[in-house]
């Protein structure tokens, strides 16, 4: 999503004055994996079992990881678009790093809470709206940032389009797994993960590397020949 963008402007912090490192905001694996130190004894002698019965925490990090590392490439993205930045789009910032440190707190829930019936449906649903609002957060960035021209007046209309489309689809899937996770909260889970790789994956590229262009009139005479 980031490739090709210029970054003429923007300092290494860009201009909104906070640029999150990969790492910084990650969940620690030990939030979700604390529960390892139950494994000894009787269990640690079937130490491979434990840790497939570890699952859930896998599942819950690798979806906490991928939804922040697309967090994180879409405020680089913003940031690369910027010229400059006021003092709303500052506190919008904070309020997104906010959001994304909280994080870890659902996705221990529902490593925690997964195997429960009735916890695991408030676990995951709880887990779903921080999500929604996490990606919510950083569209209304970048829209404010849009309705404010703060971004770069050498920027195409077609280059703030492409990122306005790449940031919005998620939110009405979010708000459908929210409901299903009422009724199949793993489902749900994966659902999430699902959205953060979409963010993530650059589809559209490897399609296009795929399954390369060809001009209508070249594959015409192709045809004719």
């Amino acid at each position: 999503m980031t490739n090709g963008l210029r970054s003429r402007g923007t300092g290494d912090s860009g201009p909104g004055g906070w640029r999150p490192s990969a790492t910084a905001c990650l969940p620690s694996p030990s939030r979700c994996w604390s529960s390892t130190s139950g494994v000894s004894g009787d269990v640690g002698r079937n130490l491979l079992g434990a840790i497939g019965h570890l699952w859930p925490a896998y599942l819950a990090y690798a979806v906490s990881f991928s939804t922040i590392g697309a967090a994180w490439l879409g405020h680089n993205a913003i940031t690369e678009y910027l010229g400059r930045a006021d003092a709303a789009f500052v506190r919008l910032n904070l309020l997104l790093l906010l959001l994304v440190s909280f994080v870890p707190f659902p996705t221990r829930l529902v490593a925690d809470y997964i195997h429960q019936t009735g916890a695991e449906r408030v676990a995951v649903t709880f887990y779903g709206i921080t999500l929604l609002l996490t990606t919510t957060l950083l569209m209304v960035l970048w829209r404010y940032a849009v309705r404010a021209k703060l971004v770069r007046p050498d920027l195409a209309d077609e280059e703030v389009e492409l990122l306005t489309e790449r940031l919005t689809p998620g939110l009405a899937a979010y708000l459908v797994l929210i409901v299903s996770g009422l009724f199949l909260p793993l489902v749900a889970v994966i659902g999430y993960l699902a959205i953060a790789l979409y963010y993530i994956i650059p589809f559209r590229r490897l399609t296009a590397r795929i399954l390369p262009h060809t001009p209508r009139g070249r594959r015409n005479r192709r045809e004719s020949g």
